[in-house]
């Protein structure tokens, strides 16, 4: 099986929603999605990853879709912190509405 047949939108969805649903109104207003989510042109091709570090956004993403609870995410990923796999639900979010999806 392939990371797509994996993937299930409907339960990323649930899980992206009842992640920001968990943060707090200030966590959420302070939580700046450039210190956690970066692109360099030179690291996995442009890609969004986490911090810097050549952990992709997708690939978060991918592991919640495949059911992985944060702190699964976070035992398989050590350098990740909690705040990065918050950003990750919150750039799942935004991203889209600005490209008006």
């Amino acid at each position: 099986m392939n990371h797509w047949e994996m993937f299930d939108p409907y339960h990323c969805s649930v899980y992206c929603d009842a992640m920001v649903d968990s943060l707090s109104t200030e966590q959420s207003m302070t939580t700046n999605l450039a210190d956690r989510i970066t692109a360099n042109p030179k690291q996995c091709g442009g890609r969004p990853c986490i911090r810097g570090m050549r952990i992709r956004v997708i690939d978060i993403l991918e592991l919640q879709a495949a059911g992985l609870s944060p702190a699964q995410i976070l035992e398989e990923l050590p350098d990740l912190e909690m705040e990065d796999i918050q950003a990750v639900a919150l750039y799942a979010l935004v991203i889209p509405a600005k490209a008006g999806i």
